[in-house]
């Protein structure tokens, strides 16, 4: 009990960490940059945010299962997970881009089509990343994961667009800080290097993916329900109201942090408890 009740702590300030600076980084392009500026950026990030969601493929979730069941070695887990993230991140990259050129309103200057997709690659190294950590049970480094990009991000908006007034072009680039640095970290961390090969384990991937597509199809549905109204409104209505809407919703949304409080440690645990259903009626006691 001792343990969980630390690890609650410890998430808790993570996610309280993660809000404060997403806050603060929104307060900083609202007030500087103003709603019409804000309603591209929202148009603009829809549909790298609906694949982040989708391209993770629940990797991190397997991922979490089989190292904590330890059903294979760390090592081949970590070379599939470098593999589904090269095929992954480039369809998703291309599909970010075919969509926002074609489908959005604010799609037409071609710098800050690449600038809003930039992210989308390094965002999903460090998703598929976080189920090792999780299935070790190693929170404190999970929590990182969360707090500390976006951290990057805030000093990334304070820098480009209070200090050196940049525009929405300040705001783009800051969104992928934070994950470019946590991506070459983690490629030191977890030695990726030497993981990205051609040889390809089918039986781990197909399980890998079998095991999370579920979740991740799940996921998607639930973020259109977030997301479709944004781009809705980007091809129904104007950047000035799209900004005003995109800034509220958002805000809505961090009410998703309070469940994922117990939900981050419940998951890493049961990834490791020998007993599904002992684990299982501890649950439903929580």
């Amino acid at each position: 009990m001792a343990s969980f009740v630390k690890d609650l702590f410890s998430v808790g300030l993570s996610k309280g960490g993660v809000i404060i600076f997403t806050l603060l980084s929104h307060v900083i392009i609202a007030r500087k940059l103003g709603p019409e500026a804000n309603g591209v950026i929202a148009a603009l990030n829809v549909y790298p945010a609906l694949f982040i969601t989708f391209g993770s493929l629940g990797i991190s979730q397997a991922t979490t299962y089989f190292v904590g069941q330890k059903r294979y070695p760390l090592e081949d887990i970590k070379k599939a997970i470098a593999q589904i993230w090269v095929l992954s991140a480039l369809f998703s990259v291309l599909c970010c881009y075919y969509l926002i050129v074609n489908f959005s309103n604010s799609g037409d200057e071609t710098i800050l089509v690449y600038l809003a997709i930039l992210p989308v690659p390094f965002s999903l190294f460090v998703t598929y990343n976080s189920g090792i950590f999780l299935g070790k049970n190693n929170i404190a480094f999970y929590n990182k994961l969360n707090w500390i990009p976006a951290f990057l991000t805030l000093l990334s908006n304070a820098l480009l667009i209070l200090g050196l007034q940049f525009a929405i072009e300040g705001a783009l680039i800051s969104s992928f800080v934070g994950y470019f640095f946590m991506f070459v970290a983690l490629l030191y961390i977890n030695g990726f290097f030497k993981e990205l090969n051609f040889k390809v384990n089918f039986k781990l991937i197909k399980a890998m993916l079998s095991l999370g597509i579920t979740y991740a199809i799940a996921l998607l549905v639930i973020n259109l329900n977030y997301k479709m109204d944004v781009i809705l409104l980007d091809k129904l209505s104007n950047n000035f109201e799209l900004g005003i809407y995109s800034k509220g919703a958002s805000l809505m949304e961090y009410l998703w942090q309070i469940p994922m409080l117990l939900s981050t440690i419940i998951f890493a645990r049961s990834a490791v408890a020998k007993d599904g259903r002992a684990f299982s009626m501890k649950v439903i006691l929580l």
